[in-house]
């Protein structure tokens, strides 16, 4: 799936937002597609930990 696929930011009720800070998070699996940007860690540096799967 693509997520805000080609936008920079979001403007809406008059304001707008940069999405530099944006990202998908990858909780499990693979990234197949490379199509989003994966953060991997919160703002304050904090890694996201993956969710173990019994993958066969």
């Amino acid at each position: 799936m693509k997520v805000y696929e080609d936008v920079d930011s979001l403007s809406e009720f008059g304001d707008t937002i940069s999405l530099d800070y944006h990202g998908s998070v990858l909780v499990s699996g693979e990234d197949a597609y490379g199509h989003n940007r994966i953060l991997d860690k919160n703002l304050n540096g904090v890694p996201f930990k993956k969710v173990e799967t019994d993958e066969r």
